[in-house]
């Protein structure tokens, strides 16, 4: 109830209202209802200053929600486009890495090329083998003189083929180990603009999701061009990231902060600090050292596809005149009623010649070592025999039969073949660097016997064993004949190779996770050029001279007490404490709405699985990489709260401003892709081409590296109205 005082009596003449009486009101009395009208006003009053105080709630929320909401998009939209443009450099290595393996199949095209017209050039010298020097009967004629009629067609298209194929041998394999080369070299630039990029992601980006022109700007501090150079440097370094100090005690910090979800500390830093380098770049002359075990993996994993991609004629040759004599042995069969035996006996005589060759790639003795790398070429081998091969089996199998049931046993079952082939012809040749890395006999080649193995063969075809297959083993054996001699240098070797081409390639941690370290955005607006009503620019209300926003917190860090209607924002950042004045640094201004988002890149190929059902193993040989966001981690939301100084992971020698600290990456990779490439290419040059070649390459790499300058620090001057340095009160620009 309101309560109304008034000095004044009431009037005489005021009527009275008496009980069971009639009221009775004097109209013209000063005391009448016109007196009272203003008490409506006073409720009217109370409800228009309510709702002021709801509208000017509704306009600051909506005000702050509206910028909250585009601090978020553009942030999401930023760390994403970092994250594609990531996805598209993973898939152009895996583009130029398949390219590579495509130039490298065609080296061991022309190779098998060179053996298998070797094989039919040299049949004539095959048939000269002792045993066809036989008289036929009374006829002064030989099984030599047969043969090396039968055999004069091959042995001149052989001739033809080989002669015609020599000059593309010389040359072939060293234009493509260069072009190759060439391709390795690219990918590192390539990568490098790639980074460029990203960091211009942080300005084009940004600018694209601002409001109108009289709002807030949307800026990125230093701590989002910090978590770029984390991610970039883990990215290629990352066997050689070194966090220091922080990932010693990062679990100590973790473990007092409750994870959730059954996580441990140990699986938080392990999965934020692989230890391993996501995208290595690979070169035969790097053998030593903490890279030697990952370039290891990397050429052996190359070598397995390149194997895996030959086409057929590289892969296998195989072709035969074949006549084979049917089983005549019936089967026998014993039956007594409760017990019956059945004894197989298989007798097969085939007759005829079989041929067989195959290539491969790979390092004489093994890929064992990274000293093994420079070793890597082809290999191809093809062999032509003429002689008889003899299968014998037998299989008895006994049937029990019981008052109810009969059970059948297999008692034996055994199986052997007996061959013998005699030599028509037979052709080797090799691609390697330098002779000392071929095989010299038939030994360093394959097991003699061996069926199905690298050279040639079809576990599915029983005639087709491969080219070390016992049918050829007496060929492979008069192969080795001084006058023959197809497994070592000089005859069968050709060293016009540069050997296998520099490259990238993933770390086991990644091809196993199926996906990328994790891009982080950190994005901001400063609360003080948003026009809530306490801002100076619209109603300025609750800024008065006596409480301003900033002091606030005296004395209040943690908790900030709001002693009258106002509606003044406030920001972590303005805390006095060290967790706010750090912020205050990575975040560029004291009063910050913040934000930070995260995104990776994840390997999915939709169109291919394994028979098992299984999917494909991630790779930079497979272009089926995605961009897609994901919930920030755990560490970036330390750094980003400053729970975790970041100067404890990168080390002291970083810069602590934006444009610095963009400088300070892109010259380092720059600088160290230039020599990595100079370094691979130089010890793939051979003489006497090197000393030609050496110096105006090191003038090139210098001139990469002056470029390279050029372009961040271009970059960076396209920073300096985007960001500020920290510090700074405002970093808008």
């Amino acid at each position: 109830m309101l309560e109304v005082s008034s000095e004044q009596p009431a009037p005489k003449d005021q009527a009275l209202s008496v009980p069971g009486a009639s009221t009775f009101i004097d109209r013209n009395s000063a005391g009448g209802p016109g007196k009272q009208s203003g008490q409506a006003m006073v409720l009217g009053l109370m409800f228009l200053a309510t709702a002021l105080m709801f509208m000017l709630f509704m306009y600051n929320q909506g005000q702050l929600t509206r910028h909250r909401v585009q601090l978020e998009n553009a942030a999401d939209a930023t760390v994403y486009s970092q994250a594609k443009l990531a996805a598209r450099n993973q898939n152009f290595i895996a583009y130029t890495n398949r390219a590579m393996v495509a130039n490298e199949v065609s080296i061991g095209q022309v190779n098998a090329l060179m053996s298998w017209s070797a094989r039919y050039r040299d049949m004539s010298r095959y048939t000269q083998f002792p045993l066809y020097k036989v008289p036929l009967g009374p006829i002064p004629v030989t099984v030599s003189d047969v043969l090396s009629v039968v055999t004069l067609p091959y042995v001149l298209a052989g001739t033809a083929i080989n002669a015609a194929t020599r000059p593309l041998s010389l040359y072939w394999p060293e234009i493509i180990s260069y072009f190759n080369s060439g391709i390795g070299v690219f990918q590192g630039l390539f990568a490098l603009s790639t980074v460029v990029a990203q960091f211009e992601v942080n300005q084009d980006v940004v600018k694209g999701n601002q409001l109108e022109s009289d709002n807030a700007d949307i800026y990125a501090p230093f701590i989002s061009f910090y978590f770029l150079v984390q991610n970039t440097l883990m990215t290629y370094a990352g066997d050689n990231f070194d966090p220091g100090p922080a990932v010693t005690d990062l679990e100590d910090r973790v473990g007092k902060i409750n994870l959730g979800g059954g996580s441990t500390a140990g699986e938080v830093v392990g999965s934020y600090f692989p230890g391993e380098t996501m995208i290595s770049p690979n070169s035969p002359s790097r053998t030593k050292g903490s890279n030697a075990a990952g370039t290891l993996a990397a050429y052996q994993y190359y070598s397995a596809i390149v194997n895996r991609n030959k086409d057929p004629f590289t892969d296998d040759r195989h072709w035969r005149f074949w006549q084979e004599v049917p089983d005549i042995i019936p089967r026998i069969k014993l039956d007594m009623g409760i017990f019956a035996l059945t004894i197989d006996l298989d007798l097969t005589i085939g007759m005829g010649v079989k041929s067989d060759g195959g290539s491969t790639y790979g390092a004489n003795g093994g890929l064992d070592s990274a000293n093994d790398i420079k070793k890597l070429g082809w290999a191809a081998v093809d062999v032509t025999s003429f002689g008889v091969e003899i299968g014998l089996g037998l299989f008895i199998k006994a049937r029990v039969c019981f008052i109810f049931a009969c059970k059948s046993f297999t008692l034996l079952d055994v199986n052997a073949m007996l061959s013998l082939g005699l030599p028509l012809g037979a052709g080797g040749s090799q691609t390697v660097s330098k002779n000392q890395y071929a095989k010299k006999v038939v030994s360093d080649w394959a097991p003699l016997g061996e069926r199905n193995g690298k050279y040639g063969g079809d576990p599915n075809n029983s005639f087709n064993d491969g080219a070390f297959s016992p049918f050829h083993t007496v060929t492979l054996l008069w192969a080795q004949m001084p006058q023959n001699n197809i497994y070592g240098p000089p005859k069968s070797v050709n060293t016009k190779y540069s050997g296998p081409p520099m490259f990238l390639s993933m770390g086991e941690k990644f091809r196993k996770s199926r996906r990328s370290l994790e891009y982080t955005v950190a994005l901001a607006i400063d609360l003080d050029d948003i026009e809530t009503s306490d801002n100076e620019k619209t109603f300025n209300i609750g800024n008065s001279a006596k409480t301003p926003a900033e002091s606030w917190l005296d004395g209040n860090e943690k908790t900030i007490s709001y002693t009258r209607f106002d509606l003044d924002t406030c920001a972590r950042t303005e805390e006095a404490s060290a967790e706010g004045l750090w912020q205050q640094g990575i975040w560029g201004s004291k009063r910050a709405m913040t934000t930070i988002s995260s995104a990776e890149t994840y390997f999915s190929n939709p169109m291919q699985s394994y028979a098992d059902g299984s999917e494909e193993p991630a790779s930079l040989f497979s272009p089926f990489w995605e961009a897609r966001l994901i919930e920030p981690s755990f560490i970036p939301q330390l750094i980003a709260s400053g729970s975790l100084p970041y100067d404890e992971i990168l080390g002291q020698d970083v810069p602590d401003d934006a444009i610095g600290v963009t400088k300070w990456l892109l010259k380092k990779m720059g600088d160290q892709l230039v020599d990595q490439a100079i370094s691979s290419v130089s010890a793939e040059i051979k003489y006497p081409y090197k000393p030609v070649v050496i110096k105006p390459l090191q003038a090139a790499g210098n001139a990469a590296k002056a470029a390279n300058r050029k372009v961040a620090d271009k970059l960076a001057d396209g920073l300096t109205q985007f960001v500020g340095v920290v510090g700074g009160d405002n970093c808008a620009g």
